[in-house]
C-alpha cells in the first residue's frame, strides 16, 4: 500500500455510497491500526473485518465494538501463542486448507474459538468435512461453533431461514468487502484473489458491470442452465448454487450435510423427548430434569 494512500482516505466515498445505498462494508487488511482509522471513518457502515496480518497485530477489541472480526492464524503455534488475544467473543477463525486442517480446526474449537469454513469451500475434502462434522457433533471438549454446520443446524431446527450466500456475506448489492487500497471485491475470496469490482472512487453502476460483478450476477440468474444438477439437490433449499459458485464439485459437502440431516432428525426426535418429560413433571408438580 502506498504511503501516501491511507485508509482514511478511501473512506468517504463508502461513506457517501453507503448512506445512499443499502451498503455495508467489511474492511479487509493486515495493518490493524489502519484498519481502526478505517472503522472510525465508516461508523455503523462497517459490519466487520477480515484481518490477515500476524495475530499480534490484530485490531484491538475497543475499536471493533459490536463488530466480528475474522483472523487468518499461520498455524497451530500463533493461535495458541495469541489465544488470550482471541478468546474475547466476536473472533471467527480461518485456517489455510491442506493436510493441517482438521486437526487445526479440531484445536481453534477446542479453545473455545469459533471456526469459519465455508471461505475455503472447494479446497476441503470429503475426509475433512466429514471429520470437523463428527467432531462437531460428538466431540465432549467442543465450546465453540464450526461453521457453516452450526448455523445450518440452529436454522433448520427452528425453521429459520438460511441462506448460505447470505451467511458468506456474498452479495455486492448488500455487502462488499473494501481492502487498504481501496479496491472492492463481492467476497472475501473474490478480493483475496484480485478479484475486484472495481474501488471505492467508482460509481456503483461500475461495480455491477465489472467483470466480476457480471460474472456472479450471471451465475446467479443462470443457475438453471449453468447447474442444472443443483436444482434436484435436497440442499439447494439453502445453498442455492453457492457451494458450486467458481467450484469444480460441492460432492464433499453434499456427504457432510447428509450427515448433519441425520443427526437433525436425532436432535429433534430427543428434544421432543425431553419436552413430554418436561411436561410430564410439570403436570406432576415437579422441576423440569
Amino acid at each position: 500500500m502506498a504511503a501516501d494512500a491511507p485508509l482514511s482516505m478511501h473512506c468517504p466515498p463508502l461513506v457517501a455510497w453507503s448512506e445512499r445505498l443499502p451498503l455495508q462494508v467489511v474492511l479487509y487488511g493486515r495493518d490493524g491500526a489502519l484498519i481502526e482509522e478505517g472503522l472510525a471513518q465508516l461508523g455503523p457502515q462497517a459490519v466487520g473485518v477480515d484481518y490477515f496480518g500476524p495475530l499480534s497485530g490484530a485490531p484491538r477489541q475497543q475499536k471493533l465494538g459490536e463488530r466480528g472480526m475474522v483472523v487468518y492464524p499461520s498455524g497451530v503455534e500463533e493461535l495458541v501463542d495469541n489465544i488470550h488475544r482471541l478468546a474475547r467473543g466476536g473472533v471467527l477463525v480461518r485456517l489455510a486448507s491442506g493436510p493441517g486442517l482438521l486437526e487445526q480446526a479440531r484445536l481453534a474449537a477446542s479453545l473455545g474459538l469459533p471456526v469459519d469454513l465455508l471461505y475455503n469451500r472447494s479446497a476441503i475434502s470429503q475426509e475433512q468435512a466429514g471429520g470437523l462434522l463428527e467432531h462437531y457433533l460428538h466431540h465432549h471438549a467442543l465450546q465453540a461453533p464450526l461453521e457453516p454446520f452450526h448455523t445450518i443446524l440452529a436454522c433448520l431446527l427452528d425453521s429459520r431461514n438460511l441462506d448460505l450466500w447470505e451467511l458468506a456475506r456474498c452479495n455486492p448489492e448488500r455487502y462488499l468487502f473494501a481492502d487498504q487500497e481501496g479496491n472492492l471485491a463481492a467476497s472475501y475470496d473474490d478480493l483475496a484473489a484480485g478479484r475486484c469490482l472495481g474501488s471505492v472512487w467508482d460509481p456503483p453502476g461500475a461495480w455491477q458491470q465489472s467483470g466480476p460483478g457480471r460474472g456472479l450476477r450471471e451465475y446467479q440468474e443462470g443457475l438453471p442452465r449453468l447447474q442444472p444438477e443443483c436444482l434436484a439437490c435436497q440442499f439447494f433449499f439453502f445453498c442455492r448454487g453457492f457451494l458450486r459458485y467458481q467450484a469444480a464439485s460441492c460432492q464433499a459437502w453434499q456427504e457432510a450435510f447428509a450427515l448433519l440431516s441425520q443427526a437433525l432428525g436425532e436432535i429433534a426426535q430427543a428434544r421432543e423427548q425431553w419436552r413430554a418429560l418436561a411436561g410430564r413433571d410439570q403436570g406432576a408438580g415437579g422441576e423440569p430434569s
